[in-house]
């Protein structure tokens, strides 16, 4: 329910892109009752009270469907005057996250009914003298703005009156603002870390931080060269502090600094220098160019720091970084080094119970439900750590794994409504939400349909199935009307459109084997199942809340697609569908399209049998990919206890492989970070698939109630 605030929105007076602004607001307390802070941003906020971290985590959503969360704050205040910081934070640009908007902070101090403190024009700020705002290099497309820090322009604002500030000014957004749909994010204190390597390192070329990361010289040294330690520091918040220093010829001393496994959360260190000097700071998932790729192909993974003579301590609550590694660049030949490392940010989840008799698949299970719980934090994301985003795929099947892992259902519901908020003018969703942009993925519109069912299914939400209905009808009703010669076909139209299937040759922006004339026109075989799948979808919830009529009608179009891709697509001569027709010619066999139609129903029982041979069989057939490996596994697997142990195996290979190769979460694919240019992410919430398997199918292991007796 809606909750309309009396403060006002408020900013500083110039605005820029990328720009930190710091709040000062005191307020009184009688010591009496709960005290709560209820606040929202444009794009982010750290709050502060007294000097003490309240909360952070702006909840990703859209203008005209405002967040804002509520943070008991009891244990921070003392009666009498209190103080309360807020850095706020706008980014003024489109990403794949985030909306740009006016940007703008709002907050309310409230006690026991009554507003002890808000927002309101002539309120002290100032744009932030710690934070660098302005054009910095972006971490990725997606993710958008690193950031850098100046210790040598930052004061002690917190706990005391500074200089530079001057009244906010009111911003024109709407103050009737939505309550944060799911929990909060949890921040832990700051995780022990271990340094495993250190030296000396000439600086490489480049125009940021992380370029010159990527291509600096670096010379290992045992660490009794550059100190009077002997072992690996184990570095702890508040711990031994750890001197190091090198007489020789270079820009400085690097470490190199592991958390054990893949984590995500907010940056920490505190670092001690001689004398005043930069430190840069990257983070990686892995070291396999034996140091952190912190440049890739115009990705900046790396945050630069201005320090002061003496020690530097930094804790920052506004960017949240995934990895497994930190590597730290000092430019100067000695520093006392106590900390550098993350506190974790994790969405509060319960682990179900679920144990296997198998101990190398109760690894792979564990892995992937870390993996999941790596990729929740305001909603699902793809990765923590090259882009964060929420795709209708990916959360679809994080949705079915989650169900299972951690009955959870808030997170899910909301994801779906977010994702519902902007339906293109063509009836499709935006590739990511919350977000403006133009590019949509076709079968990604559709798997939300299904992922809408099954939400229903489980939870028998009817209310949140009516709200969405509508919707997923707007999606459907455009495409059927699309159509030629009863299946849809290729937009050659509309460049927005790209029309992805997997990444798999032929399926990612191409059309199979053949040239595409002019006139040709092209059926895509993957597109039809899906649609077929997400008709039939529609059908299920049509029915279920009571729209009896609409369930017929579009489960009766479901079976007409399917007969037309079983007419269209069939090569009888190999005993396969193919992905392609275009211009008549039938083109492209993958593992993938053939999963499709046997999990769509378009497949007679005298064709079933060759299909399933040849997806679990040695050919030539296009292999699938991690992404869409469901779809294999629900054919395989809908034929009963036939293929268990096919799925079985296959999973050991292919999950197996990546523990054997060092993974604390699973990978985007199965080469690593090595694919997409050496971009490949190694924690893909696609990835944790076995979690969904393993607990639908059972696959013959045993799974225990928490008592210890068998389901």
């Amino acid at each position: 329910m809606k909750r309309k605030f009396s403060a006002e929105w408020i900013w500083n007076a110039q605005s820029v892109k990328n720009q930190h602004i710091e709040f000062v607001c005191p307020f009184d307390w009688n010591g009496r009752g709960k005290v709560t802070l209820l606040i929202s941003s444009a794009a982010n906020y750290a709050a502060y009270i007294n000097g003490n971290f309240a909360g952070s985590g702006q909840y990703h959503d859209f203008p005209e469907y405002k967040v804002y969360d509520e943070i008991d704050v009891t244990p921070l205040i003392a009666p009498g005057k209190n103080r309360l910081c807020v850095i706020g934070y706008a980014v003024n640009e489109q990403f794949f996250w985030h909306i740009a908007d006016v940007p703008g902070i709002i907050f309310e101090i409230v006690s026991d009914g009554s507003v002890l403190a808000e927002s309101q024009p002539g309120i002290m700020c100032r744009p932030a003298r710690g934070y660098v705002s302005g054009e910095l290099p972006y971490f990725s497309g997606q993710l958008g703005y690193s950031y850098a820090y100046d210790f040598t322009a930052a004061d002690n604002w917190l706990l005391e009156d500074a200089d530079g500030f001057a009244p906010a000014v009111r911003t024109e957004k709407d103050r009737e603002l939505f309550p944060r749909p799911v929990k909060r994010l949890n921040v832990s204190q700051p995780l022990p870390t271990t340094v495993i390597t250190q030296g000396i390192f000439i600086n490489g070329n480049g125009d940021s931080a992380a370029k010159r990361m990527q291509t600096a010289f670096m010379a290992h040294r045992l660490i009794n060269s550059l100190s009077d330690e002997v072992y690996k520091p184990e570095l702890s918040y508040g711990g031994k502090a750890y001197a190091f220093r090198t007489d020789e010829r270079a820009d400085g001393i690097y470490f190199l600094v592991d958390l054990g496994k893949e984590t995500a959360g907010y940056l920490s260190f505190e670092l001690e220098l001689p004398e005043a000097g930069d430190i840069d700071i990257a983070y990686g998932e892995h070291l396999d160019d034996l140091r952190v790729r912190s440049e890739i192909s115009g990705r900046n993974f790396a945050m630069s720091f201005k320090c002061v003579k003496g020690v530097n301590r930094f804790d920052d609550y506004m960017k949240r970084i995934g990895l497994r590694y930190l590597q730290v660049f000092v430019h100067c030949k000695s520093a006392v080094i106590t900390y550098v490392g993350l506190r974790a940010v994790t969405y509060p989840l319960q682990k179900c119970d679920f144990k296997l008799s198998d101990s190398l698949h109760q690894r792979i299970y564990d892995v992937a439900v870390d993996t999941l719980a790596l990729c929740m934090h305001e909603h699902y994301e793809d990765c923590p750590w090259r882009e964060q985003c929420l795709y209708p795929m990916d959360t679809r099947l994080q949705m079915l794994c989650g169900y299972y892992a951690f009955k959870e259902y808030a997170f899910p519901k909301a994801a779906l409504r977010l994702m519902s908020l902007r339906l293109r003018d063509d009836g499709n969703l935006p590739i990511c939400s919350p977000s403006v942009l133009k590019l949509t993925i076709p079968v990604f519109s559709f798997v939300y349909i299904t992922a809408v069912k099954e939400y229903l299914e489980r939870t028998g939400d009817m209310d949140f199935a009516k709200e969405l209905y509508p919707k997923c009808v707007t999606v459907v009703s455009r495409y059927l009307s699309m159509q030629k010669d009863g299946l849809l076909t290729r937009d050659r139209s509309d460049p927005s459109i790209w029309n992805f299937y997997d990444w798999t040759d032929g399926f990612v922006n191409n059309w199979g084997d053949h040239e595409i004339g002019e006139n040709d026109v092209e059926f895509p075989a993957p597109m039809n199942a899906h649609f077929s799948i997400a008709l039939r979808s529609l059908a299920g919830i049509a029915d279920a809340i009571g729209q009896h009529a609409d369930a017929r009608k579009y489960s009766d179009e479901a079976d007409r697609i399917n007969a037309n891709i079983d007419r269209v697509f069939w090569n009888e001569s190999k005993g396969l569908y193919a992905s392609y027709s275009i211009g008549g010619e039938l083109s492209h066999y993958a593992e993938l399209t053939q999963s499709l139609v046997l999990c769509c129903g378009a497949v007679s029982d005298e064709r079933k049998a060759r299909l399933l041979t040849a997806i679990t069989a040695p050919n030539d057939l296009y292999k699938i990919n991690l992404s869409m490996l469901g779809y294999k596994y629900d054919a395989l697997l809908a034929e009963g206890d036939k293929y268990i142990e096919y799925v079985r195996k296959d999973i050991e290979t292919q999950w197996g492989y990546m523990l054997y190769h060092g993974a604390t979460s699973f990978w985007e694919t199965i080469k690593g970070g090595d694919d997409f240019f050496y971009a490949g992410s190694l924690c893909h919430g696609w990835s944790a698939l076995p979690v969904y398997i393993y607990h639908k199918y059972g696959l013959g292991l045993t799974e225990k109630k928490a008592d210890g007796s068998n389901v």
